[in-house]
């Protein structure tokens, strides 16, 4: 949802250990060498930072030191030792925290969507802080004993065995009840939880719950996680959470541990307490009284599926505008006929920041634009769109842009973050001029903007607070007072503005006149109404909530009494807004230099195992061997070092070594990496093959540019690479008569995809096109091995029904023979081992579709959540060189092979990572009958 990732190794002792190293080097992306970092360190808490992140520096470092103290209490923990990288060149605004090695990241943009009361400095670290504790509380017992054998991943191993749903749900708890402001405040929040309750919709189980649906919407880990801990914490205590974590800390062999922390603390499974949860739940908001329902005539078609229409708004001609999102399609800018509810698409944006703002000529939107290659530096662009005539405009400018408006005497206002962390409201035109409306105080941060007559209006935060206020032209006007509730979809009139609020447990919409400084209920929403906007027939048009998504609806304007405002945010958490409790008044920290080079190698983590963690990621588990492994990455997550000892007792060679070396911070990423492999050195002779009693050793450098150019919905990448491989194989040489040693082997490449988001529903994507092309060659020529070219190629379209897929793959390979042939770097159809080709042409057609989403679970072994079949049949003709007394003859081999893959996408022993188990049934040409099986994962 909005920010927090907590980044662990997930390390499930006997079940998933491949899950290890793939989180092992946990990043989420690097800056540029030539960025200069700082370091400020106030007691156990070290923040590095780039150097225009400086006026930041001091806000944060107050934040994450009260947060420290706040997010500790429960936990029953003083300050805890924990290294911050802030960036501020990103507009994803997010944080994690990682433990591989032990750090805390935060994204300094303010989130545009941030539905909190309070600033985004001080509620992103209350929230990251509780996952420091939540780190520290498990590193106790026996984890904190395993460090000595694991090294900070001894954490991760504890981490892992922590349902995802407690980590998040007790983070947003904390950030709820520690301060004035957090989601649990907010009724959007758990709104489908009550609207499911209350509409008598079908009872889900803990499993669906909590590991999602392809059928059904089901809110994120957050949501479920905020209700289940916050009962926990109500029912039982509020240091139940923290006894949970230290229980799993001392005893991580109970598998599953929390299972039985909390049926030591409750006396009742998971699932029973999610069933009490939702009983407990549902009295509390039965209880609410409401005022008469505001009536809402429907605008927006029927659909039995989850659909949501936001931010509509109502043309002269009748149509409505919308944006709208669903399970199985992408979001959309449709146009909808109000009379025979068609609806016809007029653009499909990319990651919008902020709300989009739509009038009768105009849509404008920010939308997210990657830098090509730094993953922590990128910006926004705002996009117009005639949605008349369906031209569609990018403004020249790029920027930290959010929540962008059409202004009537031209261009476009938009709020724009400054790296240095000035904010400020800026009208942008078509021609690349810009001038700056407004620059925001410190103490304000703007989260939307609104328009009328070109009177420029923001909602903004405070510490104490919400607010409304004028901004642009003349003197700045604060029309509110400072309000702790979730304020948002702010919408101007020649009257007053329109906002959208929390109240008794439900989002309703308001009216604050600026002549008379009143305000009004308007829609009165039994579970949520939100998005309003002035229609030109003088009614009131938005967003209204139902069991299945947000539809359209319209009413006439209510002539209500006054609202007081001061009841907003009251009777939506049990808990009491608690004062930030800052101290700006602290002794400035010293301010350093942060040394990339002395601080590159960083071991953070080691293993009493013979590990490369290239392969055992690939799924090679046989790379598994006796030795020790250690494990090192910078802060800023640029250099990346493992390096392993091994003994093999039943292989030839018996002592084995790797090191590998990864440099992420120039365009070009290098990875060197040096091997002493199991087995003995390679002779090759006169087309023949024996060992040797030398053991072998191999070099290989790689060297590649990431290049991210995704635009809208369109993601583009492109990756050159080269490798240079040595290994110290021996070859004869027949015009020297002698035998050489050592082969250097070249590889240059070039890989293309380019490929449409993705549904929820989704198996592939609806439109993609991927390419690589590849060519080997031996640079030692008395080597005698064959060069070769490849090029791949496989195009996705729709199939014949929503989210199904259609694929196909062409492949096409060529050696030219100099003694040795080099194994086929193209797959072969099903059913066929690998062999030797000199020619290939290949084709692989694949249908893929979705049959069935159960949502089956089998006690709490197996959560199944789909099946689906996918159809293919693959051809391929190859030139095969066989062996003949005579020499080497060539010959012409077709392979076909028919058959389908049955896919389940499962949740095993409620593990919150999704896998998919494949049954492949093949009949390939004159090979017989085949079958096979696999698990692929992802961590989520």
């Amino acid at each position: 949802m909005k920010r927090i990732r907590t980044i662990t190794l997930l390390i499930l002792a006997s079940s998933l250990p491949h899950l290890q190293l793939h989180a092992q080097y946990y990043s989420d992306g690097t800056e540029a060498a030539r960025t200069r970092w700082l370091s400020s360190r106030y007691g156990n808490i070290n923040l590095i930072y780039p150097t225009d992140a400086r006026p930041l520096a001091a806000r944060y470092l107050a934040a994450l030191r009260a947060a420290d103290t706040l997010a500790g209490a429960d936990y029953g923990m003083r300050n805890s030792r924990i290294d911050v990288v802030l960036h501020n060149h990103n507009v994803l605004s997010n944080g994690f925290v990682a433990w591989c090695p032990r750090r805390m990241e935060l994204i300094a943009q303010p989130n545009p969507t941030d539905l909190d009361a309070q600033p985004w400095p001080e509620m992103l670290t209350l929230h990251e802080m509780r996952h420091v504790k939540q780190m520290y509380a498990l590193r106790t017992g026996i984890i904190r004993g395993a460090s000595v054998l694991l090294g900070e991943q001894s954490v991760g191993l504890a981490a892992g065995l922590v349902p995802k749903w407690m980590l998040e749900g007790d983070a947003v708890l904390a950030e709820t009840k520690l301060s004035g402001s957090g989601r649990g405040r907010s009724a959007a929040f758990y709104q489908h939880y009550r609207t499911h309750l209350l509409t008598g919709q079908k009872h889900y189980n803990y499993d669906k719950w909590i590991n999602g649906s392809y059928k059904h919407y089901i809110p994120n880990k957050y949501a479920i996680g905020y209700q289940l801990t916050n009962y926990i914490e109500l029912k039982y205590g509020s240091k139940s959470i923290a006894e949970v974590m230290n229980y799993v800390g001392r005893r991580p062999f109970a598998l599953p541990p929390t299972y039985w922390a909390l049926r030591s603390l409750t006396g009742k499974s998971r699932a029973a307490i999610c069933k009490d949860m939702f009983t407990h739940v549902d009295s509390v908001w039965r209880s609410t009284e409401f005022a008469p329902l505001t009536p809402l005539t429907q605008l927006s078609p029927d659909t039995r599926i989850y659909t949501n229409y936001t931010h509509p708004h109502l043309l002269p001609d009748g149509r409505v505008i919308a944006l709208k999102t669903s399970l199985s399609t992408t979001q959309e800018m449709v146009a909808i006929d109000t009379s025979t509810k068609r609806e016809r698409v007029l653009a499909r944006p990319g990651y919008m920041l902020g709300r989009p703002h739509i009038c009768d000529s105009l849509i404008v939107w920010a939308e997210y634009r990657p830098h090509p290659r730094w993953e922590q530096v990128n910006h926004a662009q705002i996009v117009l769109l005639k949605h008349r005539t369906g031209q569609r405009i990018t403004l020249p400018h790029r920027g930290q842009f959010s929540s962008p408006v059409a202004l009537e005497s031209g261009g476009v206002a938009t709020i724009c973050f400054n790296p240095n962390g000035q904010i400020s409201a800026l009208r942008l035109n078509i021609y690349g001029t810009s001038d700056t409306l407004y620059q925001f105080e410190a103490i304000h941060q703007p989260t939307e903007l609104s328009a009328h007559a070109d009177t420029l209006y923001a909602l903004v935060s405070t510490i104490q607070g919400k607010q409304l206020m004028r901004i642009w032209p003349g003197e700045p006007k604060i029309l509110t007072p400072p309000l702790l509730a979730d304020i948002s979809s702010i919408v101007a009139s020649d009257s007053g503005l329109f906002f959208t609020a929390s109240y008794k447990y439900a989002e309703h919409i308001f009216f604050y006149n600026i002549f008379t400084n009143k305000t009004i209920c308007i829609v009165n929403s039994q579970f949520g109404s939100t998005n309003a906007k002035p229609a030109a027939n003088g009614n009131i048009i938005c967003s209204n909530y139902t069991p299945i998504g947000y539809s359209i609806g319209q009413t006439q304007t209510p002539e209500n009494k006054p609202f007081d405002l001061s009841l907003l945010g009251t009777e939506v958490t049990r808990h009491q807004p608690m004062p930030w409790t800052a101290d700006t008044t602290y002794e400035a920290p010293i301010i350093q230099r942060y040394r990339k080079l002395t601080n590159m190698l960083n071991v953070h983590s080691w293993m009493p195992l013979f590990v490369k963690p290239t392969e055992v990621m690939e799924g090679d588990f046989e790379a598994i061997k006796l030795g020790i492994t250690a494990l090192s990455q910078n802060l800023t997550g640029s250099t990346m070092l493992s390096a392993a000892y091994g003994y093999a007792p039943w292989a030839s060679q018996h002592h084995i070594f790797n090191a590998t070396l990864q440099y992420l911070g120039w365009w070009t990423a290098l990875a060197l990496s040096f091997d002493l492999e199991p087995f003995s050195a390679i002779r090759y002779s006169n087309g023949k093959t024996e060992t040797t009693t030398t053991q072998q050793r191999s070099i290989s450098l790689n060297a590649y540019i990431p290049i991210n150019l995704t635009t809208g919905q369109t993601s583009i990448y492109i990756r050159p690479y080269s490798n240079l491989a040595y290994n110290n194989n021996q070859f004869y040489s027949r015009e020297h008569n002698a035998t050489r040693k050592g082969r250097f082997m070249q590889t240059n490449g070039l890989y293309i995809s380019i490929q449409r988001s993705m549904s929820h529903r989704d198996l592939y994507p609806r439109w993609g096109w991927t390419m690589q092309a590849q060519h080997s060659y031996s640079l030692s020529p008395w080597s005698r091995m064959s060069s070769m070219a490849m090029l791949s190629s496989t195009i996705y379209t729709p199939g014949v029904l929503r989210n199904h897929s259609f694929r196909a793959n062409i492949a096409l390979q060529r050696q030219w023979p100099n003694g040795f042939y080099m194994s086929s770097r193209t797959g072969l159809p099903r059913g066929y081992s690998d062999r030797i080709s000199e020619k290939l042409v290949g084709i692989k057609l694949n249908y893929a579709m979705p049959l069935l989403c159960p949502d089956l679970n089998i006690f709490s072994l197996l959560y199944i959540k789909r099946l689906s079949l996918n159809i293919f049949c693959d051809y391929t003709r190859t030139v095969e060189p066989i062996v003949r007394p005579n020499g080497i003859v060539l010959t012409n081999k077709e392979l076909q092979s028919p058959g389908a893959d049955l896919m389940i996408d499962f949740h095993a022993f409620r593990i919150g990572s999704p896998l998919r188990l494949t049954f492949t049934a093949a009949w390939p040409k004159g090979e017989g009958f085949y079958y096979d099986f696999g698990f692929s994962f992802s961590i989520n």
